[in-house]
């Protein structure tokens, strides 16, 4: 038994050893979208000071579970810089894992609700960020272009 006890032992810490090595390591991980929701005329639908703007109290990023229930991942995702109002959200939530593509809901009222679909990729060297998005099946997004998505809301 003494001989197992010791074995454990020596096992755990040659574990412990290798992990505590990779964490020194840096890990680039980018899993957040940022969304500017502008109307027609090019307003931003957050802005408070806009005519029928999005309240932001009333904005919420969920999922879908396996049975089709709601989970919500965050309520008021909207951020400001400098008087810009825009979207900042993960909709990858907890417990996520490395999924390759993550479709979430973006409801902004009651009766409008919209999808947003990302892309990520893993790389060999444990990297994990997003590679594209798509709001409402247009693609809006990809990593080479710069600056945040930008989605013009024509009921607006």
């Amino acid at each position: 038994m003494k001989r197992i006890l010791i074995l454990v032992l020596i096992l755990a810490s040659f574990g412990c050893s290798k992990r505590a090595s990779k964490l020194n390591n840096r890990v680039y991980v980018d899993v957040l979208n940022t969304i500017y929701l502008k109307n027609k005329s090019g307003q931003n639908l957050l802005d408070p000071s806009v005519p029928d703007y999005y309240p932001h109290d009333s904005i919420e990023v969920f999922k879908l579970d396996s049975l089709g229930n709601k989970v919500v991942l965050q309520k008021n995702p909207v951020r400001s810089s400098q008087n810009r109002y825009f979207l900042v959200f993960n909709g990858l939530g907890l417990g996520h894992g490395f999924p390759k593509e993550v479709t979430t809901f973006l409801q902004l009222t009651k009766t409008d609700v919209d999808t947003v679909k990302v892309e990520y990729t893993l790389t060999s060297h444990g990297n994990f960020y997003s590679t594209k998005l798509w709001y409402n099946g247009v693609l809006k997004w990809t990593r080479v272009g710069k600056g945040p998505a930008v989605v013009i809301k024509e009921n607006r």
